[in-house]
């Protein structure tokens, strides 16, 4: 910020000192919101292919608020964001089925598997768990202590 040449620009520092510190425990939860969200956001993709038409679109979200006079924040992911974190069993795929009613059972499509051809249905093997969530939250822990053990250096730093 600079020296101080009057006492209106140190009276200046001093008063958004003072509107920082007392914002300060609702600052430090937003800042380690936002670094948990995009250490997970990092770790995971962004859409998830063949699921719905055009994929699915997954990420991750917090709230932030004071509630009960503590700051505090909810993390969480949105979208079928399960199918990446934890393995899925095997299972059979059925063939897509058309119309409603009595048409339906007369409409079915069948499946076409890349490589091997038009199927009735297809057996899927599963998948592996990626654990975006829990490794991206286990890198956040460090960096998160240090935000909120060392707060008021940072201020004073950005201020004087």
């Amino acid at each position: 910020m600079g020296t101080s040449r009057s006492g209106s620009q140190a009276a200046r520092k001093l008063q958004r000192f003072a509107d920082d510190v007392s914002d300060l425990p609702l600052t430090q939860v937003k800042e380690v919101s936002f670094m948990v969200k995009k250490n997970v956001e990092r770790l995971a993709p962004k859409r998830l292919r063949n699921v719905g038409k055009r994929g699915a679109r997954i990420g991750v979200k917090y709230n932030v608020g004071n509630f009960g006079g503590e700051p505090k924040s909810k993390v969480f992911a949105y979208g079928p964001f399960q199918l990446v974190e934890r393995p899925t069993k095997a299972h059979r795929i059925p063939r897509e089925t058309i119309g409603r009613g009595r048409r339906q059972r007369a409409n079915r499509k069948p499946i076409l598997i890349p490589g091997v051809g038009w199927r009735q249905s297809a057996q899927h093997p599963g998948t592996r768990g990626k654990y975006p969530w829990r490794r991206g939250v286990a890198q956040s822990i460090d960096k998160a202590q240090e935000v909120l053990v060392s707060p008021t250096v940072t201020l004073m730093r950005r201020h004087f």
